[in-house]
């Protein structure tokens, strides 16, 4: 159309929009409560993804960008005089401190960084901040972002809903080291303590726990989680008792911050929500809803208590009683801190998971190959017991980490892991039966009849429907019964015509999809078969018919040979 409007002289047509509500409501007025339209170009991936225009949980811009406000940078803010650099009360620092927590919280909880933490100005340029207990803070927080991320990262139990570790071209400050932002943090306590016992004041007892609590908690999580050494478990409990002491105190003490005093916002000065929004990737902008500063002590004493927790499967030795810590720690949800942290804390993901398996079996069959010491010895039988147990490694590990996942995804890992475990099955079975220790059931015992009874036995107590013995099963379906009372083969194939139609009626009810749309040719060209042989369709030939499972693994297409 452009093509064609450049080489006439006249203008292009003006594009005009046009209300389609009343066109809408006419074609959906037919679906019911429940039900969603299917085309080809629109399934439920499209349904899930699209935007409800004008709803401001759908719709970012009906929040990030109403208003005529004008969005500053930190720059700004400070030239402007509009955000402070020292001089600060206790309950700005108070309102500041607490705020950044809900923040963190908020990303801890899947948002990005640029729309949760660094819609803090004083998180741009912390080393501008002339407060010391603030740009201490700053820098701490900083510090902790980066202990986080590694955490998070190392467990690799995380997904995308889980976690965004994306940080924007924000630099996380690497350059101060952990025992350096320790002692800032423990000058900044001390500070703070002397001054409360000179002029004792409950604003500076709040603003000294909140201090207190970000340095215990960046402890634990280094001393948790040390590369290449394991925790000493009463230390780290120690850190997390007096951490659950100084977030009880910020709990009493949240009211002593200052909040915003404009009633249509929830952010105090130097918070800018929309200061990152041209940092987002070029998709509709998602709003992010912080978290209240008291939901997020919260979440930081769930994380206390759940640490506390995760700390005991270093005294657990047994695969059989850890597998069954994990499934056990998987039902109660818990957040991705906690559930990296108990896989980097398991003594399995440091590297000797193999060794485990090993105690496991020794304890739990005795094999000879682990047991006697002529086996032992023999270096072709040890080298096939350690190849074996490193092919066990994988999907052990493999299933350790599926219970790290978050509940939604843990079936669909599921799946593969069943055939990493398949393949090792097929391996502790083909060995057995080469050296003749496993036998191939006796045909006496692997009969229809035992199988029908063995599967059927449970429904034996149950009076309505009564059950069929297997003598009544094989007079119904067995193909003697045609031959003791003859029956013509037409009868037999037009019935068989009428079943498939009959199938094939009941398919196009149903909403199609790939599926349906296999089992709906199947069902077609298979009645078509069976009327043909019912009108005598090559009834002289010997050659059985063939079945092809292409379309589906369960139900066959019938070609006639």
């Amino acid at each position: 159309m452009e093509k064609e409007c450049a080489k006439s002289s006249q203008p292009c047509p003006r594009k005009v929009s046009e209300n389609i509500t009343s066109k809408f409501q006419e074609a959906v007025k037919d679906l019911k409560l429940g039900e969603l339209l299917h085309d080809d170009l629109f399934g439920l991936f499209e349904a899930m993804s699209a935007i409800e225009m004008m709803d401001p949980k759908m719709d970012a811009g009906m929040l990030c960008n109403r208003g005529s406000r004008k969005i500053i940078s930190f720059d700004q803010a400070v030239q402007d005089k509009m955000l402070k650099l020292d001089e600060f009360s206790n309950a700005e620092l108070i309102g500041i401190i607490d705020s950044t927590l809900a923040c963190l919280v908020s990303w801890l909880e899947g948002h990005s960084l640029a729309q949760t933490l660094f819609i803090n100005l004083y998180l741009h340029k912390p080393y501008m901040i002339e407060d010391r207990p603030l740009r201490v803070f700053c820098l701490a927080i900083y510090k902790l972002l980066e202990e986080i991320k590694d955490l998070v990262h190392n467990g690799m139990v995380y997904e995308e809903e889980d976690f965004q570790p994306m940080q924007y071209g924000y630099h996380l400050n690497p350059d101060i080291s952990q025992q350096r932002m320790i002692g800032m943090l423990r000058e900044v306590e001390e500070d703070l303590y002397r001054k409360n016992r000179s002029n004792p004041e409950p604003e500076t007892h709040a603003l000294f726990a909140r201090i207190k609590f970000l340095r215990l908690f960046l402890q634990v999580l280094m001393s948790m989680f040390k590369k290449d050494e394991q925790p000493v478990i009463s230390e780290c409990n120690r850190l997390l008792a007096n951490c659950l002491d100084m977030l009880h105190i910020m709990q009493k003490t949240m009211h002593m911050g200052i909040i915003s005093k404009d009633s249509d916002s929830e952010y105090i000065l130097g918070f800018e929500p929309s200061i990152n929004q041209r940092l987002l990737p070029p998709t509709f902008p998602r709003y992010t809803k912080i978290k209240s500063r008291y939901g997020a002590i919260g979440y930081f004493i769930d994380v206390a208590e759940r640490f506390k927790i995760v700390t005991k499967i270093t005294t657990i030795t047994s695969l059989h009683h850890a597998m069954d810590f994990f499934i056990d720690f998987s039902k109660t949800s818990p957040c991705i801190l906690s559930r990296s942290a108990l896989q980097m804390m398991y003594p399995g993901s440091t590297g000797n998971l193999k060794d485990i398996l090993k105690e496991s079996v020794k304890s739990f069959i005795s094999p000879p190959a682990l047991i006697s010491k002529t086996l032992l010895n023999n270096s072709q039988a040890k080298h096939y017991v350690d190849t074996f147990l490193s092919h066990c490694t994988r999907p052990f590990t493999l299933f350790l980490q599926l219970c790290g996942h978050n509940r939604a995804r843990q079936r669909d890992k599921l799946a593969h892991i069943l055939e990493d475990f398949a393949s090792l099955q097929d391996e502790a079975l083909m060995g057995f039966r080469l050296e003749g220790k496993l036998t191939i059931p006796n045909p006496r015992f692997d009969s229809e009849q035992v199988r029908y009874e063995h599967r059927f036995a449970p429904f034996q107590n149950l009076l309505t429907p009564p059950p069929v013995v297997y003598s009544e099963f094989r007079e119904m379906t067995s193909f003697e019964r045609f031959q003791q009372q003859p029956v013509d083969s037409v009868f037999l194939y037009i019935a068989g015509c009428k079943h498939f139609h009959q199938a094939r009626q009941l398919l196009e009810s149903i909403v199609p999809d790939s599926e349906l749309t296999d089992l709906l040719t199947i069902c077609k060209t298979n009645f078509i078969v069976l009327k043909l042989l019912a009108g005598g369709h090559k009834k002289d030939s010997t050659k059985p018919p063939e079945f092809d499972f292409s379309k589906n693994k369960y139900f066959a297409t019938m070609k006639i040979v």
